[in-house]
């Protein structure tokens, strides 16, 4: 389901481990696009093209206007700290999406609700 936003962590991200996983900025910056691609998906918490099909690297980045080396290096990275996962036709599915994502339709539902 594409959505309009995504939850980020302000404590996780600022003081959690991320920072020591991805010490560059720019591996940050790719962490967070991932995870834009994952809520712009139409299949929750995974970056494809479609259910079988992932991006390939140099899709995704052009996508986030980006290197492709950055980004094969910071997949690595993301895959090692259990971030995300990557299946053989390149589809990347976020670790824990359900968990961190879980307030979205909720809130969607609160929004329509008439006041």
């Amino acid at each position: 389901m594409r959505r309009n936003w995504i939850k980020l962590y302000v404590d996780q991200c600022l003081r959690g481990s991320m920072f020591d996983e991805l010490e560059d900025p720019a591996e940050r910056f790719v962490f967070f696009g991932v995870l834009l691609l994952a809520g712009d998906s139409a299949i929750d918490g995974k970056v494809c093209l479609t259910e079988g099909l992932g991006y390939t690297d140099e899709q995704i980045a052009a996508l986030l206007k980006i290197d492709t080396g950055l980004l094969r290096r910071t997949k690595a990275k993301m895959v090692a700290a259990d971030k995300i996962r990557v299946a053989e036709n390149n589809i990347i599915e976020v670790v824990n999406w359900a968990k961190y994502q879980s307030e979205y339709r909720l809130s969607l539902i609160h929004i329509s609700e008439p006041t």
